[in-house]
């Protein structure tokens, strides 16, 4: 279901992901196929809609594509979620196991990309070297640096703060 006052769309990797999951009655779907997103592309994205959920393989290419895609994304004023896979499938192979109305389900469910990022820490945050944290901390920063509304980039230094469990001082700080 998209919803016409804050429309989205979701971008997967493979053309059979594209049409399988079309011809289950999903739209608002875009391929990436297999290329890095583009700053231009990003844009062009922006023109159809607010939102974009990334609906990627759940192997670690597809990790990597989802993490490199964020940051054209939040720069192009785009908001971003991710819908995680369970792991070994795609979302043809999930769809085609678990039906339609679950692979809904599985993309209403979609994290925001704070919470996707922080779920590859291996350790809890408090428990990482400082320099482990430290090099979290940038990264989280650098993206915020790509969103150019000031009030989005604030919520979302805020949600850092949260999900890390640290002051939001502190993720400030790393904005420098």
């Amino acid at each position: 279901h998209i919803d016409p006052l804050r429309p989205q769309l979701i971008v997967v990797e493979g053309y059979m992901d594209f049409l399988s999951l079309h011809q289950a009655g999903l739209q608002n779907l875009v391929a990436s196929c297999g290329t890095a997103f583009t700053a231009n592309q990003a844009r062009l994205l922006a023109r159809f809609a607010e939102e974009v959920i990334l609906l990627f393989d759940s192997d670690n290419a597809g990790e990597k594509a989802t993490l490199r895609s964020v940051d054209l994304l939040y720069d192009a004023g785009l908001e971003v979620k991710v819908a995680v896979l369970p792991e070994g499938f795609d979302p043809d192979s999930y769809l085609n196991n678990y039906g339609e109305l679950k692979l809904r389900e599985l993309i209403n469910q979609a994290v925001g990309y704070v919470k996707f990022k922080a779920s590859f820490l291996n350790a809890r945050f408090g428990n990482l070297s400082l320099r482990e944290q430290e090099g979290i901390l940038m990264d989280y920063a650098q993206t915020a640096a790509r969103i150019s509304q000031g009030v989005r980039r604030e919520l979302f230094l805020k949600q850092v703060s949260e999900q890390l469990d640290v002051t939001e001082s502190i993720v400030r700080k790393a904005l420098l």
